[in-house]
């Protein structure tokens, strides 16, 4: 009896050690199977100095006879125009390049990577010709006469990095039926054609970031932008709308990164030492504020504040004039003065300001070209936006320095609600976002410039 006992414990003893060894092994295939389909699912595919086509490319796993098996299932050939395109909800095609993010549109036929801007740059008028090639939008975004190319000038080592950028010159009459039978690449840099923005499948794509912006796409008398809620249409008139410039950078471009909005694909190779520097884009801390750089030089970096003038953390409202809508920092009920004044006043560390112009110039009634900010000016410490600067449509409802002549001189330009620019009255109350210069050659004491990471800057 007592072995029989001695034999009933052995086996129990042995029947535990075999289920808690059964309890291990799948427990821990379990455990490792898990995580390796956790890691497959959700970890990107990190890139360390790869050529930037053979990057893409690699999403197509197939290509025989026009067939293509695609390992991404929002990347794909268009055999009418032979380029590869992303479409639909897509949130691994983020670019970083010159302080602001591009989103990868896809590969032009030869090889090289179609970029556009994330967020609208500036705003403005169409022009009085519906075609791209002479708009006002082409003008400002390339190199040409006297006030142009003011986009050009905001990205660093163009000639390194980018190459012309294919243009879809079909004229679309009916957007139903979009096509793009005729490709020109004569330019730097371009605006999306109506063909891309559909092909893309328009307001269910990445590219609907709920704002205005005109596409390089005109039917025989109009042109044709994307409005707010992402659908396209036409427009005949002066309204003043947002630009997304899409540039192309050469395929073999040497990238590292994943492409997500965390970990973007990233090109540059820059030392930062001093704020000229920085890049036109990225943020900075001044005065206990956030400021982004709109414009560089080697002498003075134009900053604009994120947000708006506070006094006793309450947003200020104030009128722009009670007489005219010329900005003028010596009459008391003018916001230049109270700018130059007041505000300049508040502002630590005025030994990094520097002087510069503001541009003040106002728009005929039958002409609202850019350029005409450029045709009166004002030399001080502190301004306001020009019509046609980077980043203007960054914040809503406050106002410009430029208004309308031609007997409205009552009628000043303003970022409304849904950050488009429109006209409203002087004596119209507005937020306030500061404009100032800095001196270019304060030291960079930390940060990578970007929103979450701001440079913040000294004296040497």
């Amino acid at each position: 009896m007592k072995r029989r006992l001695r034999y009933d414990k052995i086996f129990i003893c042995i029947s535990v050690i075999f289920l808690l060894t059964l309890i291990c092994i799948y427990g821990y295939r379990l455990i490792h199977f898990y995580k390796l389909e956790r890691s497959e699912v959700n970890t990107p595919t990190v890139v360390e100095n790869k050529n930037f086509y053979d990057v893409l490319i690699s999403k197509v796993s197939n290509e025989k006879d026009d067939v293509i098996s695609a390992k991404d299932n929002n990347f794909k050939l268009d055999n009418s125009t032979n380029e590869y395109y992303f479409y639909g909800k897509v949130s691994n095609n983020y670019v970083y390049y010159s302080g602001r993010y591009f989103r990868i549109l896809g590969i032009d036929k030869d090889k090289n990577i179609k970029l556009i801007t994330e967020d609208v740059q500036t705003s403005l008028s169409y022009g009085d010709e519906y075609n791209f090639s002479d708009s006002l939008i082409n003008k400002w975004l390339n190199l040409g006469g006297k006030n142009e190319g003011i986009f050009y000038y905001s990205l660093e080592d163009t000639d390194k990095y980018l190459t012309n950028t294919y243009t879809c010159k079909d004229i679309v009459n009916d957007i139903k039926k979009t096509t793009c039978k005729k490709l020109e690449n004569s330019n730097l840099i371009s605006t999306i054609s109506a063909y891309e923005y559909v092909r893309a499948l328009a307001n269910d794509s990445y590219l609907n970031n709920n704002s205005y912006y005109w596409t390089s796409t005109n039917s025989t008398d109009s042109a044709y932008y994307v409005f707010d809620k992402g659908g396209i249409t036409t427009s005949n008139d002066r309204d003043i709308l947002g630009i997304r410039p899409v540039i192309t950078l050469k395929g073999n471009t040497i990238v590292s990164g994943d492409g997500s909005k965390e970990n973007p694909y990233t090109f540059e190779n820059k030392t930062i030492n001093t704020l000229y520097d920085a890049s036109v884009g990225e943020y900075l801390t001044y005065s206990n504020n956030t400021y982004r750089i709109i414009e560089k030089d080697k002498n003075v970096m134009k900053i604009a504040m994120e947000g708006y003038i506070e006094e006793d953390n309450n947003i200020v409202k104030k009128v722009f004039n009670t007489k005219n809508n010329i900005f003028n920092i010596n009459s008391k009920n003018n916001i230049g003065y109270y700018l130059n004044n007041t505000f300049y006043e508040s502002l630590e560390n005025k030994d990094y300001l520097k002087k510069g112009y503001f541009y003040i110039g106002s728009f005929k009634t039958d002409d609202y070209s850019y350029k005409l900010t450029f045709e009166n000016k004002i030399n001080t410490y502190v301004g306001l936006y020009q019509v046609g600067e980077l980043f203007i449509n960054d914040y809503e409802e406050n106002f410009t320095l430029n208004g309308l002549s031609d007997n409205m001189d009552n009628t000043i330009f303003v970022i409304d609600k849904d950050k488009k620019i429109y006209g409203d009255n002087i004596t119209s109350k507005y937020k306030i976002r500061p404009v100032l210069y800095l001196d270019s050659n304060l030291k960079i004491l930390k940060g990578t410039g970007k929103k979450d990471n701001k440079y913040e800057i000294g004296k040497w």
